[in-house]
């Protein structure tokens, strides 16, 4: 009887001193997800939500939602996650608030019966490859000013008519666009290119035209001036061309890519 006693208290402070080893290992080695980075997908959008907050800061302080679209790879998703849209609106884009059914009397220009969603303000498409930006493009009503080029582009076609690059300038300013033709060096003066520099690294200016307005062009419908600017960019181990593009109105980029074969 008392060899089982003792053989019983030697098992139980046994498991107790081995209790209290996992318990330390557990502390002193936290769980391996801990210890893993961050997913791509996670940041590259943190990567793209700065560059929104840094160009367009007429959106910043709003309470603004932002919604992220993008297509994983379902077995392998980090290699598929660098290809993204994000929205940013008055909250997510695919709340679907009620719906819109049949119209009595004369139904507004923009009647769309369907869902009711809510306003989205800008829209930016991004897509990285190898840890770097390659190619990104923006719109909504707070890029630029929409609804004024809009207007203008009815107008053409209405007439069926190109209009000359000239006079499409003079519409453009009497329309309200800060960078028409006779602008270039308030232009210049205002790209952000400080800004741009912490996404890109160190840019240098190679050109800036306000195509669509040379004398011998016809703006179309389809086609409206806008401020392209070619820069070189420093990269980790080689320079590229980066290609910027800009709405006249404001000055606000809608569309950039880095090329790292264009010279």
């Amino acid at each position: 009887m008392p060899t089982k006693l003792s053989l019983r208290g030697t098992l139980l402070i046994t498991s107790r001193i081995l209790m209290l080893a996992l318990l330390g290992l557990s502390v002193l080695c936290p769980p391996a997800y801990e210890q893993e980075p961050a997913p791509l997908a996670g940041r590259y959008v943190t990567r793209a939500r700065d560059i929104l907050r840094t160009l367009y800061p007429q959106l910043n302080g709003k309470g603004y939602a932002l919604s992220i679209s993008t297509p994983i790879d379902y077995d392998h998703p980090d290699d598929a996650s660098q290809n993204f849209e994000l929205n940013v609106g008055d909250n997510f884009k695919d709340l679907v608030l009620g719906y819109i059914g049949g119209w009595q009397g004369k139904k507004p220009k923009d009647f769309k019966p369907g869902p009711i969603h809510p306003k989205q303000y800008l829209t930016a498409v991004f897509i990285y490859a190898h840890g770097e930006l390659k190619t990104f493009s923006a719109s909504g009503s707070s890029v630029g000013a929409p609804d004024d080029e809009n207007e203008l582009v009815q107008q053409v076609k209405v007439s069926n008519q190109p209009i000359s690059a000239a006079n499409a300038n003079i519409v453009l300013k009497s329309a309200g666009a800060k960078y028409g033709l006779a602008d270039k060096e308030a232009f210049v003066r205002d790209l952000p290119i400080a800004k741009l520099e912490s996404f890109l690294g160190k840019l240098s200016v190679t050109s800036v035209n306000l195509e669509g307005s040379g004398k011998d062009d016809d703006i179309r419908a389809s086609s409206w001036p806008t401020w392209t600017v070619l820069t070189k960019a420093q990269q980790t181990d080689r320079q590229v061309t980066v290609e910027m593009i800009f709405e006249p109105f404001k000055g606000d980029l809608i569309s950039l890519i880095v090329d790292p074969d264009r010279h």
